[in-house]
């Protein structure tokens, strides 16, 4: 018997591929990094240091109507693990949140807008070099260079 005689004439079905589908993955932050990644030792660092000369301007309180802000405690960490990996960008680092395994454990998958990173870096900028100059002998602070920029 001939093949094409015992073919249909309609097309082959095929399952779709639909890349606009979202899904709701589990993930377990803690497991993002490795115990001795540096942004383990960033968060930890700072949980050490007294960060309120960046509450100057804080304007909601707990207990009172406003709305929440992101804790010095994060910004410092992200700037400072950036500045560690050699990202000195603002809208990189808000970019990187979404996929560098570092930055996504310390905001806990949160994104932290460029301009909440880029104020509070011009803002706080002589508190950030004060903070940077007190832990500059860590070996997690090992790079300057873009502090400035």
């Amino acid at each position: 018997m001939d093949d094409a005689a015992t073919k249909p004439s309609a097309k082959p079905k095929y399952l779709p591929v639909d890349r606009s589908q979202t899904r709701l993955l589990p993930l377990d932050y803690d497991c993002l990094i490795p115990a001795d990644h540096p942004a383990r030792g960033i968060w930890k660092l700072l949980e050490g240091i007294d960060l309120t000369a960046f509450d100057c301007d804080v304007r909601s309180f707990q207990g009172q109507a406003g709305r929440p802000r992101v804790s010095p405690h994060l910004l410092a960490s992200v700037w400072i693990y950036g500045y560690r990996i050699g990202v000195s960008s603002a809208r990189a680092l808000e970019r990187m949140m979404r996929w560098e395994a570092g930055l996504r454990w310390l905001c806990a998958d949160q994104e932290v807008n460029y301009h909440t990173l880029s104020d509070f870096r011009v803002k706080d900028k002589s508190q950030l070099d004060t903070l940077l100059a007190s832990i500059s002998h860590e070996p997690i602070a090992k790079s300057r260079r873009s502090w400035h920029n």
